[in-house]
């Protein structure tokens, strides 16, 4: 897989930092707001607050951050670039960017009239990404690499889920308008169960598109980054399948009243093809062959726990919002170990396709972040989401330490990035 790489395609290193540092900002946004709405704010998921705070992190950070490492891995691994250069990417960042800030002021304000223009932009922004990756699915030339197939079928399940969390998405922001229409065309679906497109946005969101796409991105980066064995080559397509097929069966039964019996058997099914990915992932982990464990090797283990840890609290209680706050650990967890892992790269190899036949003064490529300050934000990191779990069950005295820790993991983990585009001018100066 790692031979079939094409570095020939690979588009302006401005193109993903500009998703990547962005979505720093939304998620120091969702810090701040949890250390100003304070605890009350999580005393049901239904809050004001925890609905600003969940599209701040899923639009906001994390879907910022997929896209921009698509940008990348399309070319590179697939021979394909997105189209639309500079102003594509710089269209899809704003409206996600202005989408994402309006649900939120649109939650905490109460003001409805903000709920159709957050629908619009990021609606329309997400829609332009969409329309792109299929451009760049669709076309025959050149043939994906046998390697890259696995990836790119999961990510094209992604893709679908993420086109029906935008649909629900932006019906359930025309309810909170208030619209007369869409309430008109709802009420003529009979068959359509209370408060179903609301628990279909979440799940297809958090689980159809965010876990779906780690699934996705984890069989190429870990073994390449982390000098793994490779993950089995029909895991790699089939546990995103069964994942599929459990999910679509758990839309049906959210959807339809008549089919509700087989529900807790469907939630059943996607824990255990969560858990099925966890272990497979930390059983490869097991498998590094460098002895001693790099920066990022620690958010993986962490992502893979909360992951597990995720799947048995849904289903030994009754605690939506903890199961909730327990999968975004796991998707920032992987998310924050894949900036540290692709940011270095990326500098490092553009440094050295600018310097072309020259060699640049820059060090190596797991010096670019030191290894002690990614491992020591790991901790930071670790410790941010198990205060922010705890608050969930105890907010009155965890709720505000929670957001000082995220908050403070964020500021470390920019100031690391930081630190990289540093060097990378650096090196661009001793070219001159």
């Amino acid at each position: 897989m790692q031979r079939a790489l094409n570095y020939d395609l690979t588009p302006a290193l401005s193109v993903p930092l500009r998703f990547f540092l962005s979505a720093l900002i939304f998620a120091l946004l969702a810090s701040l707001l949890l250390l100003w709405a304070g605890p009350q704010a999580l005393s049901s998921r239904w809050t004001p607050a925890v609905l600003a705070m969940t599209h701040l992190w899923l639009l906001g950070c994390f879907t910022l951050t997929i896209i921009g490492a698509l940008f990348q891995l399309f070319p590179v691994v697939g021979g394909r670039s997105l189209p639309g250069g500079n102003l594509y990417a710089n269209t899809i960042l704003a409206c996600i960017s202005a989408g994402a800030l309006l649900l939120a002021l649109a939650f905490l304000s109460g003001t409805r009239q903000l709920f159709p223009m957050a629908a619009v932009t990021a609606g329309g922004g997400l829609t332009l990404f969409l329309l792109g990756c299929l451009h760049a699915l669709a076309s025959p030339r050149p043939p994906l690499p046998e390697g890259a197939k696995p990836m790119f079928r999961t990510l094209a399940l992604a893709l679908c889920f993420l086109s029906f969390a935008l649909l629900s998405g932006v019906v359930n922001a025309m309810l909170r308008s208030g619209s007369l229409a869409t309430h008109q065309w709802l009420s003529s679906i009979a068959w359509l169960a209370p408060g179903a497109l609301t628990d279909a946005h979440a799940v297809l969101g958090l689980l159809g598109w965010i876990a779906m796409m780690i699934m996705a991105v984890a069989p190429q980066v870990i073994p390449m980054f982390q000098a793994t064995e490779p993950y089995p080559y029909r895991s790699e397509w089939r546990l995103p399948i069964l994942f599929a097929l459990v999910l679509l069966s758990w839309l049906l039964c959210a959807l339809l009243p008549a089919f509700s019996w087989i529900r807790q058997t469907a939630v059943a099914a996607i824990l255990l093809a969560c858990l099925a990915f966890a272990l497979l992932t930390l059983k490869t982990l097991k498998t590094r062959k460098r002895a001693e464990p790099d920066g990022t090797t620690g958010f993986w283990q962490a992502a893979m726990a909360f992951l597990i840890l995720a799947c048995f609290s849904w289903m030994a209680a009754d605690t939506p919002l903890l199961a909730g706050v327990l999968l975004a650990g796991a998707a920032f967890s992987a998310i924050n170990g894949m900036l540290y892992q692709i940011v270095p790269f990326l500098i490092w190899l553009h440094a050295h396709h600018q310097a072309k036949q020259r060699r640049p003064i820059m060090p190596k490529m797991r010096d670019i972040i030191p290894l002690r300050q990614a491992r020591r934000q790991c901790g930071l990191h670790i410790a941010a989401l198990a205060l922010l779990a705890g608050a969930t069950l105890y907010p009155a005295y965890l709720a505000r330490p929670a957001a000082l820790a995220m908050l403070a993991s964020v500021l470390w983990l920019c100031a690391n990035l930081w630190r990289a585009l540093r060097i990378y001018r650096a090196a661009l100066q001793s070219l001159q």
